[in-house]
């Protein structure tokens, strides 16, 4: 059945209003949902294409089939875990400990809100959820389990937004305060060091929503709910506040927009219950590495931390080769404290090209899965690198790797070369540029390629850590 929403409008015209002439007012029925949302070819921009497909829920929600119904959860195949498992062995060589908070998707934290949602198939998502946090667990992660948080809690989501709503937060911080106090961080018996504020009511810039809008040619009304602020207690309430703790804080929270947020009030809630200070490192739109990319390039390299926290939602697949790839060489700060094997500096031709780097006939002894690339654009702007690496056998892997335009601008490109089975055991031969490309998406014109330059460094991953590594993955087989 098509659901409406009522919206209010006046009849009387502005003016001075006795109790005679008081104001009237028509409910105009307007729809949630319209047919034009049930067409792929109608999803024409990036962001609708982020939410296919939208469809109407129980109790005013929308759904975005997509992200809110996705069981994909974890990791399905062996080689994506291997590199979770060499992520894990750099935390544990580092003695850091890893809290990681999956988040459930709304299709299976409020299962009631779904219309076309079956049991069988809610029990599927459940069974899919709990198999991840045992992957995850098992290489040494602490990872409640979070599936059963929004019970009892009405609006823990917004009704058309993939978000939690404050009191969603408030809750899934409860819990991670939780696993703090167990892991001896905490201070809940301590003098409370934090106080959480009411600040009023605030609308939820709602994504779902707008792209029904969009599709609908629509204005559905905005969700507004109560907000939050959390503060020292020995401090006012003013600006100069911290919410995301001291710098000097030895806890870190990674993660997206749920975390990053101020109007969720995540880490404000999460520094109330556990009475620690949190520093927050969380970039919103920054998918699900992005925070890690950023933080282990700057702060991580000065101050390393005793927990990171990381929230993660779980419809992030974390099915993509080149995750890990980008994030472990990162721990050691690429080839910027290891031995150099080979250095070039590049210039390119139209397109962003440019062949045979590297070359080296003297790298053919040593097999790739002990190397690191770590490549330095002289202009900032570049956030997409494709490049080919051939081996000594004549064959060759590409990797695309594409900064997210919501990290920090600096250049640099970093992966290792040897988590793939097979490639790991070929021999580096030399390194070809395919295309690079700016913020945008668009290729570099003449005149920028001109003053582009880059540098491309190949290092040995060191030793110590390699052995330290293999040691790891070979404990948590």
């Amino acid at each position: 059945m098509r659901r409406l929403i009522p919206l209010l409008f006046p009849l009387a015209a502005v003016g001075t209003v006795s109790a005679e002439t008081a104001p009237s007012y028509t409910i105009e029925a307007t729809p949630l949902y319209c047919d034009a949302a049930k067409y792929e070819e109608n999803y024409v921009t990036n962001f609708l294409r982020g939410n296919l497909f939208v469809e109407e829920g129980e109790q005013g929600w929308l759904v975005n089939t997509g992200k809110d119904l996705n069981s994909a959860y974890g990791f399905t195949e062996a080689a994506e875990l291997k590199g979770l498992k060499r992520f894990a062995s750099y935390l544990n060589n580092l003695g850091i400990e890893l809290i990681l908070v999956y988040t459930p998707n709304r299709g299976l934290a409020q299962p009631e809100m779904f219309t076309n949602l079956t049991r069988e198939q809610h029990a599927d998502m459940l069974s899919q959820y709990e198999r991840a946090i045992e992957q995850f667990r098992q290489v040494g992660f602490h990872v409640p389990d979070l599936s059963h948080v929004a019970k009892g809690i009405p609006e823990f989501f917004y009704k058309r937004d993939l978000h939690w709503t404050p009191d969603g937060a408030r809750a899934t911080a409860k819990e991670i305060a939780k696993t703090l106090n167990e892991l001896g961080y905490g201070d809940p018996e301590g003098t409370p060091k934090f106080k959480t504020l009411y600040t009023g009511v605030r609308g939820a810039d709602s994504s779902i929503q707008s792209a029904a809008n969009q599709l609908c040619n629509t204005q559905l009304p905005v969700q507004y709910k109560k907000s939050f602020r959390t503060i020292e207690t020995n401090s006012g309430f003013d600006d100069s506040t911290s919410l995301f703790g001291d710098d000097e804080s030895n806890i870190v929270l990674l993660g997206t927009s749920f975390t990053a947020l101020e109007k969720f009030n995540f880490n404000g809630f999460l520094q109330e219950y556990s009475n620690i200070s949190i520093s927050n490192f969380a970039i919103s739109g920054g998918a699900a590495t992005g925070a890690w990319i950023d933080y282990l390039k700057s702060d991580f390299q000065e101050n390393k931390p005793d927990v990171i926290v990381w929230e993660l939602p779980s419809y992030y697949t974390l099915d993509n080769k080149e995750i890990f790839t980008e994030i472990n060489p990162l721990f050691y700060n690429g080839c910027e404290s290891t031995a150099l094997l080979k250095q070039d500096n590049i210039t390119f031709s139209e397109g962003g090209v440019a062949k045979e780097i590297l070359f080296s006939k003297g790298l053919l002894q040593q097999p790739s899965k002990h190397m690191t690339l770590d490549i330095a654009f002289s202009n900032p702007a570049v956030r997409t690198v494709e490049a080919t690496v051939w081996f000594g056998s004549g064959t060759h892997k590409t990797y695309r790797v594409k900064r997210n335009n919501r990290t920090k601008a600096d250049g640099r490109f970093v992966f290792e070369l040897g988590d793939h089975e097979i490639n790991g055991k070929e021999a580096f031969l030399a390194l070809d540029f395919d295309e690079i490309m700016l913020e945008d998406g668009s290729k570099l014109s003449g005149e920028q390629l001109n003053t582009t330059t880059a540098t491309a460094r190949l290092c040995e991953i060191p030793s110590s850590i390699n052995n330290l590594v293999a040691q790891h993955v070979k404990t948590t087989q």
